[in-house]
Order: C-alpha cells, then structure tokens, then sequence
C-alpha cells in the first residue's frame, strides 16, 4: 500500500547501508536524494519534482522578495492579495514537505541502522512518528496538557497580543474583497502553522538538533546549531532564537519527543495569523479586537 511517504513508488529495501547522516544532510541540500541514497530513486524523483514545483510555482504569483521560511512573496500594499496569499501556500507546501521528507528518510534510515553503535550512542532518540502522528500532534490532550506546551503558548500570546495593541497599522490603499480576506486567513492561520509543525520541528529539533548532539556529544552545541539555522529564516530572529532554544531543549529533556513542541509550535503560530488577519483587517479601516492606531503612510520622491 502507498503511504504520504512515498506517494511515487512501491516499498522497496535499500541496497547500501548509507548512514543516516549521509541521507539527511544529503536530502535537505538535495531535494529527493535521501530517498535515492534509500534505494527509491521514483520516490526521489516525485519529491524533488513536487517539493521544487510547488515552492517555485508560488513564486509566478507574486513578487518576489528575500527568502524567509514562512514564505518568499511580498504582500502588496494596494490592489489584491490573492495572487500573494496563493503564492505563500504554494511555497509553504513546498518547503515544509522538503524539510519532512528530509527528516523522514533519515527517521527511517536511522529505524533500519538502530542496532550499529552509532545509533545506540546517540544521546537523543529518534522520534519515531509518522506523518499522520505530526500532523495530529498539535490537537492532542496529550501535548496540549504538559507543562511544556501551555505555559509557553500562554506566555508568547500574551507577549504578542500586547505588542499588536501598541503597534500602529499602516493604512492600505486600497480595500480588500471577501476573497482577498479568506485567503490571507487561510494561509497565515492554516497553513503557516500547519507548516511549521509540520516540517520545521521535525527537520531542526528530529534531525539537525540529534545529529549535531550525536557528533559532537554537546547538548548546548547541539541547540545552539539548530536554534541559530532556525532564527536565521525567520523575521523575528530575537524571538525565533528565544522560541527555538526552548523547544531544543524540552525535547531534548523529553527523551526525543516531538509532540508537545509541535503543539505549542502550531498554536503560537495561530495567535500570530489571527493578529496578522486583525492587523489586514485594520489596514482597510474594520473593526478588529484591541483596535491599535491605523497612520497614513506617505511616499515623497527625493530630488
């Protein structure tokens, strides 16, 4: 039976004992040759195919501006956003389904080589859920009751919430349609935060914080590794290190569980699309919860 997986092929056996290190290093710098270096090269070829189709067909919607990890097209600041707002989903599909994918094959590789003694010394444990594991993780009791999760989602809402009803709102220039709205929501409260508990706890937390830890034998080297790629892609970087570097290491302190990082990951991410739709929503003069200051911009060409 096909799983998500491997949507392209039929289960197949690898060949060659390539370490787990090989397949994920290999596969996050190469899209779809984790699954090659696992003796699939037809599942290779689909990921790579979906995985860079997607991300640079979002691209051709929108302009384009620096890469960041919740998506690379800029907002327009008049006229539709529903070419943008397509774009990013677009580019969000793609870039987690990469950075899952990347972690998947070295989850599996890592499962098929548990008994060489590079695994069994390896300080953190794999994670070993599958996708329909991480994708529920974020709405189980589970993860959502542990001190690990609450406390940090109830702390970064209020923070957030607070700095939107100080934060002045630059005015839009033009309003938006019911269309414009509804996709603007559905990408920065749906799939935002379905991508960043999709694929980022999985590739920085399951696959780089573990393999950095099982090399050098420093939990801190280790956080420190994945936490900084992390911030790096995100625009908030203070915040993103901060976030980060409790996420490495609760895992760590939960034996290799992703679960609760996942949760606390996924809603975080939905305070911040709901305070995002509020802010659009304020930008073209409606009401919205706290109401924060709306400014007029001006733009005076120099002479």
């Amino acid at each position: 039976m096909l799983t998500f997986q491997s949507a392209f092929a039929a289960d197949s056996q690898p060949v060659d004992r390539v370490s787990p290190s090989a397949i994920g290093w290999g596969n996050l710098l190469v899209p779809g040759l984790g699954a090659t270096l696992r003796d699939q090269p037809l599942t290779g070829l689909g990921e790579a195919g979906l995985e860079v189709g997607s991300f640079f067909g979002g691209t051709l919607l929108a302009k384009e501006s620096r890469f960041r990890i919740d998506g690379s097209v800029d907002v327009p600041e008049d006229g539709s956003v529903s070419r943008a707002m397509g774009g990013r989903i677009l580019q969000q599909f793609g870039l987690k389904y990469h950075f899952y994918n990347t972690f998947y094959h070295y989850q599996q590789a890592v499962i098929e080589q548990q008994d060489t003694p590079r695994e069994q010394n390896n300080p953190q444990p794999i994670y070993r859920g599958t996708w329909k594991d991480v994708l529920v993780a974020p709405f189980q009791w589970d993860n959502l009751k542990t001190v690990w999760t609450w406390p940090i989602v109830l702390a970064v809402s209020s923070y957030l919430i607070y700095d939107y009803s100080q934060t002045k709102i630059a005015r839009r220039h033009s309003g938006l349609t019911y269309m414009d709205e509804a996709s603007y929501g559905l990408s920065q409260m749906g799939a935002v935060p379905i991508g960043s508990s999709f694929g980022e706890d999985p590739l920085f937390r399951g696959f780089i914080q573990r393999e950095v830890y099982g090399s050098t034998g420093s939990l801190v080297t280790a956080i420190l590794a994945q936490t900084a790629l992390f911030s790096l892609l995100h625009e908030d970087h203070v915040t993103s290190f901060a976030v980060g570097s409790y996420f490495g290491i609760e895992v760590n302190e939960l034996h290799g569980d992703l679960g609760p990082s996942m949760a606390a990951h996924f809603w975080i991410n939905v305070v911040i699309g709901v305070l995002d739709y509020c802010s659009l929503r304020r930008s073209v003069g409606k009401s919205a919860p706290l109401n924060p200051p709306v400014v007029a911009q001006f733009t005076f060409p120099l002479l």
